[in-house]
């Protein structure tokens, strides 16, 4: 069909470029129009541009119409045929990008959904940032879905958030708002299915719940729209899918709808953001004094120490720090040894930190005494010392890097037992080498390499799944291999 575009700005011929939004197009000539009247259909050359402009400019005014200021968000700018992802938005920018025929199906209705959920991650940031922890970066997800499939419900009802496409040639998949995925799966959830679990991923819980608030029987559709705008304005830039809950309750109140807060207790319950939360809280248990009597040379001792959490909602992570032992999840364990001139004692200071899925954090210490009560004299200490702490690890490790996903640096942690001959490679998917960090002899103990997603010519790589690998030779003989996944994201 035909439609008139309006609120174009006046020149002539008429381009796409108006109050809301100006669509550009790097691969062929501009959409233009000498009386702003343009083809929309999926047949026309332009239809990816027309469409972009017409859904951008509606969907502000369709947001105006739900209560939101026209003074939250300045003139978008969007382009078509350039970007190499689906889609995509650089909110503190105003910017979209959307690649060559991006609609896929060629379905005005995916299509809207998807320039809506684009747009919206822009309206987002002039209400909060929403990507200071996981929980945030998927609710921000989860609101641009929302106000995506609610605006695209005006032409045909549907609860499937386009076709996305991860990478040129990747998987294509789907987000359904009207799914089952609970709180428990945080963390779990492959829709692509590409192995990486992340926000994309995770919105599906929270904008279930949002979704299935807009479709009870008891609530009017166009009044759930209004609240979820309004619940922008009650969250911080760091929430959880709890407080997601809260701040919609708490804009049905403030709007005279206090009849709706059962409602989205029961929307969001059946995704597992119900229930009572106590305050996540740790203690850690195990020996305050390690002792040890043996003399230089003989093996070391091990001591074991545990991370008690009680409340928050799990899954949770732990953080060790204050020692050089080997830290595997709730459980810590360190290895002493001594060489000194007799005995003598050794003071730290062991920490955890704890997050839980809600990205609630607590901590505990711990100060722990480690004495020597003998041993023989060692001419290799140096004059004046009176111990000698030696922290050995009892085997061969490599960690998961931190952070994962990472932008612009990641640290990779591994353990020797004994100096070792070593090698650690970064290679891409198709197993090329991309960078080496560490090739040479290495002391025992705990080390930290370095990668700065740049490769051993130093030239950035691109965003995606990467491995990196380990190859270790002990003075004795003894091999070590292991190879991990990262993810490097722009």
């Amino acid at each position: 069909m035909n439609r008139i575009i309006h609120r174009l700005n006046d020149v002539n011929p008429r381009i796409l470029d108006g109050e809301n939004i100006v669509v550009y197009n790097y691969a062929t000539s501009e959409a233009s129009s000498t009386d702003g009247s343009f083809i929309y259909d999926p047949s026309n050359t332009h239809f990816d541009e027309v469409a972009t402009y017409y859904h951008g400019d509606e969907f502000e005014s369709w947001l105006v119409s739900k209560g939101m200021s026209p003074t939250r968000v300045a003139k978008v700018t969007a382009t078509v045929h350039y970007y190499t992802y689906y889609a995509a938005s650089i909110p503190s920018l105003r910017l979209m990008y959307f690649q060559d025929s991006y609609t896929g199906l060629n379905n005005p209705t995916f299509e809207s959904a998807v320039i809506a959920h684009e747009y919206a991650h822009i309206v987002s940031e002039t209400y909060n940032t929403l990507t200071q922890n996981d929980s945030a970066g998927a609710m921000d997800e989860a609101y641009s879905d929302y106000f995506g499939l609610a605006y695209a419900n005006q032409f045909v009802g549907t609860s499937v958030i386009g076709e996305y496409i991860d990478q040129a040639g990747g998987p294509t998949w789907s987000r359904n708002l009207i799914n089952t995925y609970t709180l428990s799966q945080f963390g779990s959830i492959d829709l692509e299915p590409n192995g990486v679990f992340e926000e994309h991923d995770n919105s599906v819980i929270m904008s279930g719940a949002l979704w299935d608030f807009r479709k009870d029987a008891d609530v009017n559709g166009g009044i759930a729209d209004q609240l979820v705008l309004e619940s922008l304005n009650n969250l911080d830039n760091s929430p959880g899918f709890f407080d997601g809950r809260d701040a919609l309750k708490a804009a049905a109140i403030a709007s005279g709808y206090s009849s709706y807060t059962d409602d989205i207790d029961a929307a969001f319950a059946g995704h597992g953001i119900g229930t009572v939360v106590w305050p996540l809280s740790v203690s850690i248990s195990g020996p305050s004094v390690v002792y040890h009597a043996d003399p230089k040379g003989q093996p070391a001792n091990c001591e074991s120490w545990t991370a008690n959490v009680t409340g928050g909602v799990s899954p949770y992570s732990y953080a060790w720090t204050g020692g050089y032992g080997t830290p595997s999840g709730s459980s810590y364990q360190e290895c002493f040894s001594w060489n000194g001139y007799g005995g003598g004692q050794y003071q730290f200071t062991l920490r955890v930190d704890v997050t839980d899925s809600q990205s609630s954090t607590a901590f505990a210490t711990k100060s722990v005494t480690a004495y020597n009560s003998g041993g023989e004299i060692d001419p290799i200490a140096a004059p004046g010392s009176d111990l000698q702490l030696v922290r050995v690890p009892q085997e061969y490790s490599l960690g998961q890097n931190y952070p994962n996903p990472f932008n612009p640096e990641t640290q990779i942690s591994y353990a020797l037992p004994e100096p070792s001959d070593v090698t650690i490679t970064v290679s891409d998917l198709l197993g090329r080498e991309i960078a080496a960090l560490v090739h040479g002899q290495v002391g025992k103990g705990y080390h930290v390499a370095r990668w700065n997603g740049t490769d051993n010519s130093g030239n950035k790589v691109g965003s995606g799944i990467y491995f990196y690998r380990i190859n270790a030779v002990g003075e004795r003989g003894k091999r070590f291999t292991k190879v991990m996944k990262m993810l490097f994201a722009k």
